[in-house]
């Protein structure tokens, strides 16, 4: 099982004796064992003992039934790591057209409403992150998938395990379980396991 690891690191350095701190931004974040290139802001130490210390990108959440959320490259993305968060994607409080994240497996207990309509595509970014959504089921529909109608959106790293998803034309090929109908979408990366 694969593990999201977001790590920032600043490595602060010290003068020996002389009470001078330096600084040296460290340009990388680690986001599920993947680095990308990351500008950190440059912190001082007020005293320093010449050890390393680091600094984790600012994760937050403002109540418990809220998505943490985290900051890369500039972008916002929200943390899906339930059912609960993956059912919040395209209500009004977290909208279609926003950044959203994997950061554990996650086990389907109800049917699942595809996100995303015709009238009302879903248009951000969904990253799965190497984790797992297990137990997916549709019943039936034009645009049956986990999202059923997307239009110039990036859907990459997805895996579903055990989906069961019956579309009105009876195919179920691995693009349209991860997206039932698509408009200029990036959608790669994706895997369907049995």
């Amino acid at each position: 099982m694969k593990k999201m690891w977001i790590v920032a690191c600043l490595a602060i350095v010290c003068a020996a004796g002389c009470g001078q701190t330096a600084e040296k931004p460290v340009e990388s974040l680690v986001v599920n064992e993947t680095w990308i290139a990351e500008e950190m802001p440059v912190v001082k130490a007020e005293e320093s003992t010449g050890d390393e210390k680091a600094i984790e990108p600012e994760i937050t959440k403002s109540g418990a039934d809220e998505m943490e959320t985290v900051e890369i490259k500039g972008n916002l993305y929200y943390l899906v790591a339930d059912e609960a968060d993956l059912r919040a994607i395209g209500t009004s409080k977290y909208g279609l057209d926003q950044r959203y994240m994997l950061q554990a497996d996650i086990g389907m207990s109800q049917e699942w409403i595809p996100v995303g309509t015709k009238e009302s595509p879903f248009t951000g970014v969904f990253n799965g992150n190497g984790y797992k959504i297990e137990g997916l089921r549709i019943r039936e529909g034009e645009s049956a998938g986990l999202f059923g109608y997307a239009k110039g959106a990036r859907i990459y790293n997805v895996t579903l395990r055990d989906a069961q998803i019956k579309t009105a034309d009876e195919s179920a090929e691995p693009l349209t379980v991860v997206c039932g109908t698509q408009e200029e979408c990036e959608i790669f990366d994706n895997e369907i396991l049995p």
